[in-house]
Parts: C-alpha cells; structure tokens; sequence
C-alpha cells in the first residue's frame, strides 16, 4: 500500500529542474527563449539577483510603447526579445533590443482569422498566450487562426508557413488555436489537434512533416504547453489534452500511456510539471491537482493517479512552478499559494487583500514574482515555512483588464506585458540599494508596411460553416443568476441566449422561471455538449438549442435577450435588437451596445472566479 510517507520520500529523491536551476550560476544571466523559460517549468536561471526591493521597485530602465493589443509574454535570447501583437489588420512579431529596448524588426505572422479573434473580449485570450519559441536563428510562432511560421531571427523574414486547418485538416477550436512548438534535436514538435494528425513532427529547418500521430479517441487539445520527461529512464512527451493526460514517443507519436481526467470539459489550460517518475498536474475549471508516478513494466509505460485535491486554480492563469518538494501556485483565485506536493496539501496561503486579483507568477533566485492584474508587482521568498513578502511596487499607469500578462526574468532583468506597452526593470543585485529609476520611453517602429485590412463584407460573412466570431468563455454561475433576475423573467416568456455555449443561461432560466429558453450557438462541439446537459437536466420540454449563425436567425419574438459578446458583435445586431417586440429586454455581460445608454447597469464581484463583472439591462421602445 502507497502511504503519504511512502509519497514523501519519493519526493525527497526526485531530481527537480528549478532545484538545480537555482544552484546555476552565470554572470551575465541566462535566456528565456520559450513559454515557461529554458525547460518550460517556469524557472529562470539567474542569479545574483536583488534580495529585497526598494519601495519605489527596482531601477526601471525602459519602457517600449506600440505592440499593438496583446497578452503575449516574450521569449529573450542572445540579447533580442520577441513578443505578439496586434496592429491594424494582422498580428505581428516583434523583435527587440533586449537591453535598451529599440525596436529591431516587426514581421506579419497572423492572418484574417486572427484579425477576427483579436477582437473579442481580452479574458476570452488568457488561455492562449502563444509565447514564440526561439532556437538558434529560428523564431516558430503559432496563431490563433492555426497559422505555424518559421522566422528567422536577423531580420524577421519567413523562412517557411504552414496552416494547420488546410495542411492537416484541423477543425476550428473554440477558443482559437493555441501551440507552444517544442523544439527536440532537429523536429519540431506541434499539435494541430487534426482527427489524422494529432500531433505532429516537421523538419525544424524546412517544415518538411516526419511523422503523425492520430488523434486519442474522444478527446480534444488543451491550452497548456508540451514538456519532456526522462522518467524510467524512457524519454518522451507529456501533455494535458482536454480530458486526459497523455505520453507520447517522440520517435514515432504513439500514445505510450493515457491516463483520463473526467472533471476535465471545458478547457485544460495549465502545462504539467514533470520532475524524476512524477507528474504533477494542475488545471481550472474544478480540475484541481493531481499527482501522478510513471510506471515501467519492460518497454511498457504506464502512470498510476496517486491523489487528487480541490484545489481552485484560475483556470485562465498558467501560473505555477515547482521548489524542491512544494508547488508555488494562484488559487482561490489571487492567492499566492504554497502545496506540498507529495501530499497535495496547503502549507500557506497569501493575505486576504491579495485576492480578487489575477495574479501569474515566476520564479527567480529563490523568489517569486507575482504580477497582478491592477498593477502591482511583488517579491515573494519561496519557502514553505510562511509567506514572506520581500517587496512591492506598482508599474506607472497600468491598464487595469480581467488578466494578466505572465512576468519573465531573464538575462538579470523583469519584464512586463502590459498590452501595449513593455517595462523592463533591472534586477541586478549590486550590494547596495537603488536610489534611482533611469526611463526611457522608446515607441516601437515597424520594419514593414500595414496591409489593407479586410473588406467588410469579407469581415461580416455569416454561415455555420465559418469559425465563430467570440471564443467561448462561461460566465459565472453568480453572475448568470443576476442577469436572469435583472431581466425580470416570468413563466411563459421566452429568452434566447445569444452564442449559448454550454448553455447555462438556459438552464438557469428555466430551472428558476420555467421559461422557454432558445440557444443559438455556432460552434458544433459546444452544441452537442450543452444538448446533452438539457437532456441529463430533463429539461428538453423548455429549452432548444439551435446549431446557428445567430446573425441569420430571427430571435424577434424574443421576451428577452441575453449576450456574453463583445461590443463590435452587439453594433452588428442592432437591426435585429431594433426588431424585437414592444418590452422586451435585453441583458449584456461586460460588453455595451455602442451607442445605446443602458436602462441599467450593476457591477459584480464573482465568487466564482473573483473577477468584476458588469451587467446591463436594455428596455425596447
């Protein structure tokens, strides 16, 4: 029988990455050059940095204006930094001085798709981040529209392009595509999520394919990164899909073990920690975490689940890192957090007034910084004994949106997304304290021209055949209740749910109005999906999901309308709100109708995902 000492002691002899990361010493500082640092565990390798700061922060050495709207982190390597951004028509890949913070180069690397999902609302994007991976004079960048490039790193010219939805025959996914390119040796290793090209291996100088893998039967990709593992002595892959954790031979593809995550529906967005036989695996969405022991039996593999605890991880921040024997983590969902792995059970969490925030952290030196979503940077000691802060700042005019952008440090210096703009703060440990903040502001100039951008007929196009213009994100249970309420619903009346995703406005409605409640949803998947909650609801006889274009559907004899859609969306369905029936209502989450004050407005604080939320009410003429 494997008890919790059992656990513990096989913990202790585990070699863990950032551990030896720590014990890693370099003058100058180490590179970055990939989601979640050098081994994608979230570790920097410098050392030498500040113990403390300062109450100001640490000396701020430049600010860079004019990425364009984004939540891309950077990857920074041999003295570049290279980060994402929207601008105009396209998305762009930048190249700065990572030192002084010049622009070097900016090279389109999105097409209309992306330009199309660069709209919607910014928490709709946190899941897919999308950090470029740098390996030599290569930069492999995967869009939201599954468009995969090889940059090279000189002068940001393309070398090679492939789209994962016409070479592979990848479907459209509901929250965009989202790859993080595994460079092993000379492949390169991608997930395309196609039926016959799962995961795939390409010729990292060329894009020439070398293998496929089929897809894991019933199964979907997830919004976390790729790792490697060495366990038993067996290299191979490891990822979180949308519903299981798989191996996978990287000479080949094949699934060597599969082991499900039932809880797993909506998204698996966090990447696994691997570290000796273990796998920890942490995920939002009621995922929790999960440990797990990779097993050999000869040449077999296999991963027996050792525990599993509720823990409430923000299911849009990838934010964890392993120390020694604990996992350093947000929970709950702004509070730092530390977790005895082999146990799965807290040793502390962060104050109170840390909460309600997104946070997303790194570790650095003995160290974790956390950025928040209103600002605010802290240094934290990890250790597991208590939490103990080590300083905190604010960075000068922050932009204040649901999430937020992951810190990274390397080469001795902090750098921090903040949509448009980028800060870099000089980490650097010079035995005495910093007495002043040297800034410059330096806007980001463009080696190349903007496109045209996309004829609006083009933009407007309407059919279920197209990929949907918002990405699914649910809103809260608590925030749901409130607008139903505040559409004042009674027996009898209908409402239609416009983009109805796994519906539970639905089901609410008619669970506490007995309504008659319409979803018209685009995306198939979701379809399927939310049909079978009514039927296990056993609400078939007052709520209809229609796979539609809401754009094509009359939803006139609407008593109420309810939408989760950006304001771009609402401004297209003006002629059909002005259609609707004398009394109506209609009732938007976060989003405004352009141009129509609203009859009524709350804000919310869910405790659900602790973010803030607006609700708005229109009355019809």
């Amino acid at each position: 029988m494997i008890t919790t000492r059992h656990l513990a002691l096989a913990w202790v002899y585990c070699t863990l990455g950032c551990a030896a990361a720590a014990r890693t010493n370099s003058h100058d500082g180490h590179d970055w050059p990939q989601w979640r640092g050098p081994h994608r565990s979230n570790a920097s390798l410098d050392t030498g940095l500040l113990r403390a700061w300062p109450s100001q922060g640490p000396p701020l050495r430049w600010i860079t204006t004019g990425l364009g709207e984004g939540i891309t982190s950077v990857a920074v390597v041999a003295g570049s930094l290279y980060t994402l951004g929207y601008r105009q028509d396209a998305e762009y890949l930048h190249a700065l001085d990572a030192i002084h913070g010049a622009s070097l180069w900016s090279t389109p690397v999105g097409d209309e798709t992306d330009r199309r999902l660069s709209g919607v609302n910014a928490l709709m994007r946190w899941l897919s981040p999308r950090v470029p991976t740098v390996d030599q004079d290569r930069i492999y960048t995967v869009s939201a529209g599954g468009l995969l490039t090889c940059v090279g790193t000189q002068h940001g010219e393309v070398r090679w392009q492939l789209s994962y939805p016409r070479q592979f025959q990848s479907p459209p996914r509901t929250w965009g595509f989202c790859d993080y390119p595994l460079v092993d040796g000379e492949s390169l290793i991608g997930i395309p999520a196609a039926p016959k090209a799962f995961i795939v291996a390409l010729n990292k100088r060329t894009g020439d394919v070398l293998w496929k893998s089929a897809e894991p039967s019933d199964d979907g990709a997830g919004y976390g990164a790729m790792v490697v593992t060495e366990a038993t002595g067996r290299r191979h892959y490891v990822a979180l899909l949308q519903k299981s954790l798989v191996g996978i031979a990287p000479e080949d593809g094949r699934i060597l073990w599969r082991h499900p995550r039932p809880v797993l529906r909506i998204a698996s967005s966090y990447t696994p920690l691997v570290s000796g036989n273990w796998i920890v695996s942490p995920n939002g969405y009621a995922g929790g975490l999960v440990g797990f022991r990779i097993l050999r039996d000869s040449e077999d593999l296999g991963v027996a689940e050792l525990y599993s605890e509720k823990i409430n991880f923000n299911p849009f921040q990838d934010a964890t890192v392993l120390v020694g024997e604990h996992l350093y983590c947000i929970a709950n969902p702004g509070q730092e957090t530390c977790i005895h792995v082999p146990t799965g059970q807290r040793v502390w969490t962060s104050h109170a007034d840390n909460q309600n925030r997104r946070a997303a952290l790194t570790y650095a030196d003995g160290h974790l910084i956390v950025r928040r979503s209103d600002g605010s940077v802290t240094l934290v000691e990890a250790v597991p004994d208590s939490y103990r802060e080590k300083g905190r700042f604010k960075i000068p005019h922050p932009e204040e949106v649901s999430g937020v952008t992951s810190p990274v440090v390397a080469r001795q210096r902090l750098y921090l997304r903040d949509n448009d703009r980028l800060l870099c703060y000089d980490l650097r440990d010079h035995g005495s304290p910093h007495t002043q903040t040297v800034v410059q502001n330096i806007p980001l100039r463009s080696a190349v021209d903007l496109q045209a951008s996309v004829p609006q007929a083009e933009a407007n196009a309407t059919g279920i055949g197209r990929p949907p213009d918002a990405i699914f994100v649910p809103t809260p249970h608590d925030i749901v209740e409130p607008m139903l309420a505040m559409a004042s619903l009674n027996a009898g009346q209908v409402l239609y749910d416009l983009g109805s995703g796994d519906g539970r406005f639905l089901i609410a409605a008619a669970k506490l109005y007995g309504c008659t409640a319409v979803g018209l949803e685009i995306d198939g998947r979701l379809v399927t999906e939310s049909r079978e909650l009514v039927r296990s609801e056993g609400l078939e006889h007052l709520v209809t999901i229609e796979h539609t274009d809401l754009f094509d559907f009359d939803f006139s004899g609407a008593d109420v309308v309810t939408a989760y859609l950006p304001s771009p969306l609402l401004e297209r369905l003006l002629p059909k709100f002005r259609a609707l029936k004398r009394g109506s209502r209609i009732v938007t989450h976060q989003f405004p109708i352009p141009g129509l004050p609203p009859a009524h407005e709350r804000h919310l604080i869910s405790k659900e995902d602790g973010d803030r939320h607006t609700i708005r009410l229109w009355l019809t003429p």
